[in-house]
C-alpha cells in the first residue's frame, strides 16, 4: 500500500486575515517552518508527516519565479512561462497524487502561508480567488492542468499541450465544469484544440473553440460522454470542432482538406496514459 503524506491546511478566515495583512504597507511574507505556524492544521486521518516535501516544493516554485525575474515586475510572456514550468513541476510530484491534494484548504495554505509574495507577483492586487482554494487558486489550477494534459512518460512531446495551449483555452477547459469534471474529455478537447489550431491559425481558433465547446456540452446532454471510451470521445470532440469550423469557415475552404489533417489529432491518442 502506498504511503499517504498528510499535507498542511488552513481555514478560510486565516486566509482572509493574511490577505488583509498583505494589503498593509509593511507586508513581508512569512517563511516560518510549518510546525511553527499556528494557522496550520492536518487531517485527523492516518498518514505521515513530512514537512520537507511541502517546503521543498515551495522552494522550487520560488526558484521558477526567480527565473522570470521575480520579484521584479514581469510581462505576460514571463508570467506565462512561469505557469508552464510550474504546471510541469507539479505534475511530476508523485506524492501529490492523493486525496490530500484534492483539498482546497491544502492549496490555500501553500499559496497563503508559504508563497504569498509569489502569488502577489503573479497576480498583482491580492485577489482573494488566487489565495483561497479552488479552480482559480494560483497553484491548484496549475496542478489540475498538469494532471489532465500530461500525455505520459512514453510520449515524445509529453508536455506539448501544457506548453502550447494559451491561457484563454486553458481557462475555458478547466473552468467549465462540463469539461473539467471529466478529465479524459478535457484531455481530448485539448488535443482537438491543438490540432485545429494548426489547421486554422491563432486568429480564428478562439471563436471556433468556444463554439465547439457549446456543441460538445450540448451533446453531453444527449449522450453521457463520461461513460465513453477514448475512441468515442475523440470522435465527439472532432465532430464538435468540425461543426464549429463549418460555421466560421471562409469560402473556398474544403471540408475534405480539414479531414485529411485529422491524422495529427489521432496521434495524440496513442501517447496518453492515465
Amino acid at each position: 500500500m502506498s504511503r499517504v503524506f498528510l499535507l498542511p491546511r488552513i481555514k478560510k478566515f486565516h486566509v482572509d486575515s493574511q490577505i488583509a495583512h498583505m494589503q498593509g504597507a509593511e507586508f513581508s511574507p512569512r517563511y516560518s517552518h510549518l510546525r511553527d505556524d499556528s494557522a496550520l492544521y492536518y487531517a485527523t486521518s492516518g498518514g505521515s508527516f513530512d514537512d520537507t516535501r511541502v517546503e521543498g516544493l515551495a522552494d522550487r516554485i520560488r526558484e521558477e519565479a526567480r527565473r522570470q525575474k521575480f520579484p521584479a515586475r514581469a510581462g505576460r510572456p514571463a508570467l506565462a512561462e512561469f505557469d508552464t514550468q510550474v504546471t510541469i513541476l507539479l505534475a511530476q510530484e508523485v506524492w501529490l497524487n492523493s486525496g490530500e491534494a484534492l483539498r482546497d484548504d491544502t492549496w490555500a495554505y501553500i499559496t497563503t502561508m508559504l508563497l504569498p509574495d509569489v502569488v502577489a507577483w503573479r497576480f498583482p492586487g491580492c485577489n482573494p480567488e488566487r489565495f483561497h482554494g479552488g479552480i482559480r487558486n494560483t497553484f491548484q489550477r496549475l496542478w489540475m492542468r498538469g494532471g489532465v494534459l500530461d500525455r505520459g512518460l512514453e510520449a515524445d512531446n509529453r508536455w506539448e499541450l501544457v506548453e502550447r495551449l494559451g491561457e484563454d483555452a486553458l481557462v475555458q477547459i478547466f473552468e467549465r465544469s462540463g469539461l473539467s469534471n471529466n478529465p479524459r474529455l478535457a484531455h481530448q478537447f485539448a488535443e482537438g484544440y491543438l490540432s485545429w489550431l494548426d489547421n486554422v491559425g491563432k486568429t480564428r481558433i478562439e471563436d471556433i473553440m468556444r463554439d465547439a465547446m457549446k456543441v460538445l456540452l450540448l451533446r453531453n446532454k444527449v449522450i453521457d460522454l463520461s461513460s465513453q471510451d477514448d475512441s468515442v470521445l475523440h470522435q465527439e470532440v472532432w465532430q464538435a470542432f468540425r461543426t464549429a469550423w463549418e460555421g466560421h469557415r471562409k469560402s473556398g475552404e474544403s471540408v475534405q482538406d480539414i479531414d485529411k489533417k485529422r491524422k495529427g489529432f489521432l496521434g495524440g491518442l496513442m501517447f496518453w496514459r492515465r
